[in-house]
């Protein structure tokens, strides 16, 4: 089954991926995608937070 996309979702898709990946290393923090076959993907990220005392 091949899946056509359009070109701009793809481009702002993987532009805020970029972004967000950029935002989450700064933090020290982690992101990461799990993905199943006919499922699609799920994006996840890790923020920590600090101890304010």
């Amino acid at each position: 089954m091949k899946v056509h996309f359009d070109r701009k979702v793809l481009l702002g898709f993987f532009l805020a991926l970029s972004i967000l990946t950029g935002s989450v290393s700064q933090h020290g923090s982690k992101i990461w995608a799990e993905a199943g076959v006919n499922k699609g993907a799920s994006f996840f990220f890790f923020i920590p937070t600090q101890n304010l005392n």
